[in-house]
């Protein structure tokens, strides 16, 4: 291919293609175009390949502020005049075109005048509560700890049950996420929950997803009460939502427990089968 830009630019002169014929009509055209200019502009473009760059939420925001002001009857320059910009800078900011998007400096006195609400959602950061509470005034268990940790937790868990306990958990996974109720929660945000029993005391646990119960230290005991409950041992428990689990502290030391919700990644990591 012919370097037509390459070699104009040696030259010193601006590309000019002299006579093109267009295929269909067979006449003689006369192109003036720059095309030296042309490619030095897409060059320097951050794709490099002529396109605009664009960002989603750019464009969001510049259609949203757009609408406004034309509901309030205001071209471009009426508006840029009163909040202190050009008119060419609230065209970039209403096509979006700006790659970052508007700076908060520029947005915040558009917002003002337009009446526009800017409003930023926070994320839901998982709550113990969402999956397990404790039923009457639960002065007999306390939660010590929680952590969205989810690997670690089940780390533990691998590290205080193995062999055929642990294929018994899987197994009670397994049947537990069959059912709609198991696998309603499979994809929440999790929370594991670290709880103490005091001595000689005994409580109760309200499971409101699916979790794990497992018994850490210390004299103790847990039991499934009522509800959807697929695996119970004396240390272990795989309970469906709607359970209650009692703890009972047989002695007279703590007895520490852990919580472990039944989420894609820790039925994953237990080496559970995920629904496909």
């Amino acid at each position: 291919m012919t370097d037509i830009a390459g070699k104009a630019r040696a030259m010193g002169k601006p590309v000019r293609v002299g006579k093109a014929r267009l295929p269909m009509h067979g006449k003689p055209v006369k192109n003036t175009t720059d095309f030296a200019g042309m490619l030095d502009s897409i060059a320097d473009r951050p794709s490099g390949l002529g396109f605009e760059t664009f960002d989603p939420a750019a464009i969001e925001i510049g259609v949203v502020l757009k609408r406004a002001r034309e509901t309030r009857g205001l071209t471009q320059a009426e508006l840029a005049g009163r909040v202190g910009l050009k008119q060419g800078q609230i065209s970039e900011i209403e096509s979006g075109k700006m790659p970052e998007g508007p700076s908060y400096r520029k947005l915040r006195p558009l917002l003002s005048t337009l009446g526009v609400k800017f409003v930023m959602d926070a994320p839901h950061w998982p709550a113990i509560e969402d999956w397990v509470g404790l039923v009457g005034d639960g002065g007999a268990l306390k939660l010590t700890d929680e952590t969205v940790d989810l690997e670690a937790c089940a780390t533990i868990v691998r590290s205080f049950v193995r062999g055929p306990a642990l294929d018994e958990i899987r197994s009670a996974i397994n049947g537990l996420i069959a059912s709609s109720r198991g696998r309603a929660n499979l994809f929440e945000p999790g929370v594991c929950g670290f709880w103490s029993a005091a001595p000689g005391k005994a409580g109760k646990l309200a499971v409101k997803r699916g979790v794990l119960v497992l018994g850490l230290a210390g004299p103790g005991t847990l039991r499934h009460a009522s509800g959807p409950g697929i695996l119970s041992l004396t240390h272990v428990i795989v309970a469906g939502g709607q359970a209650h689990i009692d703890v009972t502290n047989t002695g007279e030391d703590r007895f520490d427990f852990m919580t472990v919700p039944l989420t894609v990644e820790v039925v994953g990591s237990l080496g559970a089968q995920l629904p496909t």
